[in-house]
């Protein structure tokens, strides 16, 4: 999964970035990957929704849902004031079989945020055990 998004003070600007897989905007019973600018690092909300997961010493997140592995995660500048991140996701049995809204929210240095924005969906076929 790749998430765009933009800054008009430049992608500097940027303090984090959060991409929700889910039916509707609730950050428990989901995939809810955070992506810390200033660290470099990727978080991912555990299953009740109440605060989130730190990579393991092989570089995977995981709850009930989706398995993240932060050691291919991808960040790119397309230009000045655009970032992109690419997650590689691989979804869980529990999260199989539906379709999904995909929500995007960033927040900048100065605290202005986007809001929650609907991008699209995603129908979850493939499945880890």
């Amino acid at each position: 999964m790749t998430a765009t998004c933009s800054d008009p003070n430049g992608h500097g600007d940027l303090g984090y970035v959060m991409l929700m897989v889910n039916t509707a905007i609730d950050p428990s019973d989901c995939c809810y990957v955070r992506y810390n600018i200033a660290t470099g690092k990727s978080y991912l909300m555990d299953d009740s929704g109440t605060e989130f997961l730190f990579p393991d010493n092989n570089n995977f997140i995981q709850n009930s849902y989706a398995k993240i592995d932060c050691s291919k995660a991808e960040v790119t500048y397309p230009d000045a004031n655009t970032m992109q991140i690419k997650w590689v996701i691989t979804f869980k049995k529990a999260f199989s079989g539906n379709t999904y809204n995909l929500y995007l929210h960033a927040k900048d240095k100065s605290g202005l945020r986007t809001g929650w924005l609907k991008k699209g969906t995603w129908r979850v076929e493939g499945q880890l055990p």
